[in-house]
């Protein structure tokens, strides 16, 4: 908790400067991926994903072990500043909501594996519906569980 209300301080004040900088790479970095016909995107998704495993690594550790939450989330804030600043200054080529739920991972990165199973446990369930299977209240067991939310209300999560 202390954790997340210093990275959203570092990050609201961080804003005043990433802001205007994120309009001119935006238009400069928007120009260089359509001269490269997208070939720029590959570093720029490669750079995100060497960001985004450790943070979700470290969340599944703080999920895993809660006596060290608040200290891995104190020591890994400037990671997750580093991460958000590298998002906003991305191009975001049409893709607003992958940037939006980049974002908003990077602001709430210690509980990035409770947000991967609820997306699960919400597809299962749009694959049953989409293949037939009727409708029953199973317990998909613990991969299926948003901490101690029943199955529903963790698909509702979306």
């Amino acid at each position: 908790m202390t954790a997340n209300r210093i990275l959203n301080a570092i990050l609201t004040i961080s804003a005043v400067v990433v802001v205007p900088l994120q309009i001119i790479t935006t238009i400069v970095l928007g120009l260089a991926v359509t001269v490269t016909f997208g070939l720029l995107l590959l570093p720029i998704s490669l750079i995100w994903a060497l960001l985004l495993f450790p943070m979700v690594g470290l969340s599944w550790v703080c999920n895993k072990t809660p006596a060290l939450r608040d200290v891995i989330g104190i020591v890994f804030i400037p990671w997750a500043v580093i991460a958000n600043t590298f998002v906003a200054l991305m191009p975001s080529m049409g893709e607003m909501e992958n940037r939006a739920s980049k974002l908003m991972l990077c602001g709430s990165w210690r509980v990035a594996p409770m947000i991967l199973r609820s997306r699960v446990c919400y597809l299962k369930g749009l694959v049953r519906k989409i293949v037939g299977v009727a409708e029953q209240q199973e317990d998909c067991g613990s991969r299926c569980r948003l901490g101690s939310l029943p199955h529903d209300q963790a698909a509702n999560l979306r």
